[in-house]
């Protein structure tokens, strides 16, 4: 069977509001290397995540040689690099479109503490961000102490739109 395009978008905003979130989630997998990845907007509250990625922190310095250490050592990094654990916010909106006005609104339901404990966000959207709506982000994660990047994923010829942002001057 020959090889073919897809011309049109696929409808994403068709798909129930959960069904959407699992299908971003597995498309996250392979962004970071998570230790979990959460759904918390099946749990209802979910404090403005649909899902919650943690990644594992910064281990001991690479540098370091491994001469003979006791187990004591090891479990002393295990226990650094779950200390400093990253959380990234995850946002997934299956709506037609997102103005600046509205994409205001959702970053700024984000709690203030909230906001400060967070690694990075990634705001994913079934529609493009508009020039203002990048402006919008890219002043928000700049006042945030983040970075924000604007890669697509494509699936079967459609694209969701994604928003990155990391803390500043953090390695990838």
């Amino acid at each position: 069977m020959p090889v073919t395009r897809t011309l049109n978008p696929l409808p994403f905003n068709d798909l129930e509001p959960r069904r959407f979130e699992d299908l971003v989630r597995q498309l996250i997998y392979d962004f970071r290397p998570w230790l979990r990845l959460e759904a918390t907007g099946r749990a209802g509250s979910d404090d403005g995540f649909d899902v919650r990625g943690v990644e594992p922190g910064r281990q001991s310095d690479p540098d370091d040689d491994e001469d003979e250490t006791d187990d004591v050592d090891r479990e002393s990094d295990v226990s650094t690099a779950i200390a400093n654990e990253r959380t990234w916010l995850i946002q997934c909106k299956r709506e037609k479109e997102i103005g600046p006005t509205k994409l205001r609104d959702y970053l700024d339901s984000i709690h203030a503490d909230k906001r400060r404990k967070l690694y990075g966000i990634i705001f994913v959207a079934a529609c493009d961000f508009s020039k203002t709506s990048r402006d919008v982000m890219a002043n928000w994660a700049r006042d945030n102490g983040l970075t924000v990047r604007y890669p697509s994923m494509t699936i079967r010829g459609s694209n969701l739109k994604a928003a990155f942002c990391q803390k500043l001057n953090a390695p990838s």
